[in-house]
């Protein structure tokens, strides 16, 4: 699936030097990938006035390390509670080997979209660079959640954002997670299934939670699209500030 554009120069953030800047685009980011839902970077999420306008009420920030004291951001969260945009922080890490669809979208991001799409207002999410793990939470609950089709929900990602999902094992997962799910894989035009998109090496996944921790095997409601699977703790975990 060929991207639009690219945001940035090498693809990724990480990538494009000391002091990066973003690419000229037809339309100016954060991108606006379906109904309710912006993708960008943390860049995007920073103009707290942009996305007040934008109607934006709750932030997915997956980069929350960026947020130091010592750092240009420092004073973001201050900024989006006085505008009235609630803030949900998770850690995440953009190699090989984090597995960010069981670590962050089934643990609790989904469910906070969900959440604030339920609202009437509009959910941001973003990491530092708004090309891998942003962009794989979005199309995994686009994809799980919203039952779009997988190769659909990747295509609209791209179209609006440009370089995204440059990490192959978050490709992967976000196909077996869809597959397990009993999710449609296959593209809305017949002939460009989802056979045709590269393969790719089984990702070896980080260690969750302990058994005595998690609820393995428990049906999550009737109400919830795609029969996935995920512990459920009732709350979000520890490190996650909301």
């Amino acid at each position: 699936i060929p991207p639009a554009f690219s945001i940035w120069d090498k693809g990724r953030r990480e990538d494009s030097g000391a002091a990066p800047q973003k690419k000229a685009t037809k339309a100016p980011p954060p991108a606006h990938v379906s109904e309710g839902l912006f993708l960008g970077d943390l860049d995007d999420t920073n103009d707290v006035t942009l996305l007040v306008e934008l109607n934006v009420g709750f932030v997915l920030n997956l980069c929350p390390e960026k947020l130091t004291n010592k750092s240009i951001y420092a004073d973001l969260s201050a900024r989006l509670a006085n505008g009235n945009i609630k803030q949900l922080t998770w850690p995440a890490d953009d190699n090989a080997r984090f597995a960010i669809i069981d670590e962050v979208a089934k643990q609790g991001a989904m469910d906070y979209i969900a959440a604030g799409l339920r609202t009437g207002r509009n959910v941001m999410i973003n990491c530092w660079g708004g090309v891998n793990r942003s962009p794989a939470v979005l199309v995994a609950f686009l994809a799980l959640w919203k039952k779009v089709r997988l190769v659909d929900a990747m295509r609209q990602a791209m179209a609006t954002r440009g370089t995204v999902l440059t990490n192959r094992s978050f490709r992967f997962q976000l196909v077996m997670a869809a597959q397990e799910a009993g999710c449609d894989l296959q593209a809305s035009d017949p002939m460009d299934a989802i056979a045709n998109l590269p393969r790719y090496p089984a990702v070896s996944h980080v260690a969750g939670p302990s058994s005595s921790d998690s609820q393995d095997g428990v049906r999550p409601e009737e109400s919830e699209p795609c029969q996935w699977r995920h512990r459920r703790s009732g709350k979000y975990p520890s490190h996650i500030h909301i």
